[in-house]
């Protein structure tokens, strides 16, 4: 489930960018706050796709 890190761990998209980018990066603040935002993005998407379903949109 996609959720944001904030007091929570790590957020959802940070082990598929750790893959991806350069360890020396993984600490900072940028980092974590683009990782954050794109998981709520990711959280969003989710969400409305569930209601979607929910309420049959065509």
């Amino acid at each position: 489930m996609a959720r944001p890190g904030r007091g929570l761990g790590d957020p959802f998209t940070a082990q598929y960018a750790r893959e991806s980018g350069p360890a020396d990066v993984w600490d900072s603040p940028v980092f974590t706050h683009v990782n954050v935002m794109v998981t709520t993005v990711w959280g969003a998407v989710f969400a409305t796709m569930a209601v979607e379903s929910l309420v049959g949109y065509p």
